[in-house]
């Protein structure tokens, strides 16, 4: 398991939700079913959100506790099923929200591997915030997505 100072963490996340958005404008362009390709277009404009949201977050959040080192589970940021050609052009929402949720987990896992090992509260709170903000929207979106397949 690496190390690395907090900040360095929430750019890594920030990164990572910015190669989400592409992946799920990728997958907007490659879709066939409109109500598919509304989701993903909505899912990819959420994913540029968040990325700007991080880094206003890095911006606005000065302290020196953001500068401590911890282990840091990268593998756990690591997209690996993020190939669109791994995905059909005919892929239904039930299938974007699998990959939703592989995604929103992988976020989650990692912020909770800081917190565990986090021993200034400062960062603890940081990244007990960005949990709470994953967790309600990976509810959001499941929710949006479930109100979609009824439709």
């Amino acid at each position: 398991m690496p190390y690395g100072p907090a900040n360095e963490i929430i750019n890594h996340a920030r990164a990572c939700h910015q190669v989400v958005a592409d992946f799920y404008q990728q997958l907007n362009v490659k879709a066939k079913a409109t109500r598919v390709r509304m989701l993903l277009d909505y899912l990819a404009g959420h994913e540029r959100l968040l990325t700007q949201t991080l880094n206003d977050y890095g911006h606005d959040v000065k302290s020196s506790a953001l500068n401590e080192w911890h282990h840091f589970a990268s593998e756990n940021m690591l997209f690996t099923a993020l190939n669109p050609d791994d995905y059909s052009d005919d892929m239904s929402i039930d299938d974007v929200l699998k990959i939703v949720e592989t995604i929103s987990n992988c976020f989650i896992r990692s912020y909770e591997g800081v917190i565990s090992t986090s021993t200034n509260d400062k960062v603890t709170e940081i990244f007990e915030n960005l949990l709470q903000r994953e967790r309600q929207d990976k509810l959001r979106m499941a929710k949006v997505i479930h109100e979609l397949n009824d439709m």
